[in-house]
């Protein structure tokens, strides 16, 4: 056991540590990271087979076999939080399935030169395919769009999700990242904008702020580099002479944002600008926008302005990653700025009383008892299952071992668990269905702070 192993087990009292060990897009096994975990684990080793995984090295797979490490990677993800939530006496039988999933990490990384090459082409084909087959499980989970391409694995460019900045990163920030996940694995290249206009801004942590995205994108295995995050008033100040290699995007120059902020707001009368940015708030929070400064009421402009530079000067498809409370200034956009080039995929609205719009800084979730006492807030509950569990689901392909709900009840609902749980069957108060075992696990998956 190694000095780090050592000291992760004394600072976190034995937790295992929650993090993806299969990087998709270097097609890479990280066995030295399982190190910390195998130490935790290994006294539930009965017949000692952790042995057989060499800790040592990092090893390249074939693209081949990549669908099926993605899910077993999501599996021990998803039991090591499972693990982490549970007493220590009762850790037992998960920590055994947690050693089961590791075992067949090894085990299909070890036989790969074994498989045979039609094998292999016949697991690319099928994972291409999940491009198709994505589209169709977002329209069944209730994911509203706008002008989304039937095949997402096809004429890939940038899914581009824009964020105000705020204080610090928030569970809808992680709701949106599991949505994120999904389009990276098929090809998408992530672009984070994030909105720093008002007089507020220069006050907000920052650094902080950006260093949370950059957790959940870590915790994720979403890949980005050095340009993938960048502010809004850092774009519109990218130089038309810059040597190649400087701006932040080829060819997006501050020029050129504005002339698309020129086009966008010329067309656009007041009065309907002003609806577009109020939403579905109540009248504490639209007085709330009646009192914040022009650049920070116009901020929404200056990012479709940016987005409709980016789609134009691309010659690819653009997704961008938006709330459902956002569709009609979207909407807005695609029909009128975009040349039919921009695509947009909208997370759930999470809305409490009277149908309104919960705010981000609304959602405060400090404790995994107050999530349970939330869960009957508003369509808290089926938010959380739908980004949290039912997302995830479309990698691992796996029923949550919470719910007991019979096999025909799944088939019936065609293991749509958002139609059989909440939108149909109203099953998520059934006996079968354990909500205590599902908040033990959403909440450490949805929290900011993990």
């Amino acid at each position: 056991m190694d000095i780090m192993s050592i000291l992760w087990t004394l600072f976190t009292g034995g937790k295992l540590k929650c993090r993806y060990y299969f990087d998709d897009t270097k097609k890479v096994i990280n066995f030295p990271s399982m190190t910390a975990n195998i130490s935790i684990i290994k006294s539930s080793d009965v017949k000692g087979e952790l042995g057989k995984i060499d800790t040592k090295r990092k090893i390249t797979v074939p693209s081949g076999i990549s669908e099926k490490l993605i899910q077993l990677d999501q599996n021990q993800y998803n039991l090591a939080i499972a693990i982490n939530a549970l007493p220590k006496n009762e850790r037992a039988t998960e920590i055994k399935k947690y050693i089961k999933v590791l075992l067949e990490i090894h085990e299909i990384v070890s036989n790969d030169n074994n498989r045979s090459r039609s094998n292999i082409m016949n697991t690319v084909s099928t994972t291409i395919a999940d491009g198709t087959t994505l589209k169709k499980y977002l329209d069944d989970r209730h994911f509203k769009s706008t002008s989304l391409p039937d095949d997402l694995s096809k004429n890939q460019g940038y899914v581009i999700w824009p964020v105000a900045l705020l204080a610090k990163t928030t569970y809808i920030h992680k709701a949106q990242s599991q949505l994120i996940k999904l389009l990276t694995d098929c090809g998408w290249k992530l672009l984070v904008i994030i909105g720093d206009c008002g007089k507020n801004a220069a006050r907000r942590d920052q650094i902080g702020f950006t260093s949370g995205i950059e957790q959940i994108l870590r915790t994720q295995n979403i890949p980005f580099d050095a340009n993938t995050i960048a502010k809004i008033s850092e774009y519109y100040q990218q130089e038309d002479t810059s040597s190649r290699g400087k701006n932040l995007l080829e060819g997006i120059t501050g020029t050129k944002i504005l002339n698309s902020f020129h086009s966008i707001s010329e067309g656009l009368k007041w009065s309907e600008f002003d609806k577009l940015i109020k939403k579905n708030y109540n009248e504490i929070k639209k007085e709330e926008i009646k009192q914040r400064n022009v650049l920070h009421n116009i901020q929404p402009l200056l990012i479709w302005s940016l987005v409709a530079t980016i789609v134009k000067d691309s010659h690819s498809k653009a997704i961008v990653i938006a709330g459902e409370d956002e569709k009609v200034q979207w909407d807005y956009i695609t029909n009128n700025h975009t040349e039919n080039n921009l695509g947009v995929i909208y997370i759930h609205e999470l809305k409490k009383e009277e149908n309104r719009t919960m705010d981000q800084e609304d959602i405060q979730i400090g404790s995994i008892q107050e999530m349970r006492t939330k869960l009957d807030v508003g369509n808290m509950a089926e938010w959380l299952y739908t980004h949290f569990v039912e997302l995830p689901k479309f990698r691992t392909k796996q029923k949550p071992e919470f719910c007991g709900l019979s096999g025909s009840t799944c088939s019936k609902y065609q293991e749509n668990c958002i139609d059989c749980l909440f939108r149909k069957g109203e099953n998520f108060n059934h006996p079968d269905f354990n909500k205590n075992r599902f908040v033990d696990v959403v909440y450490p998956m949805s929290n900011p702070a993990n």
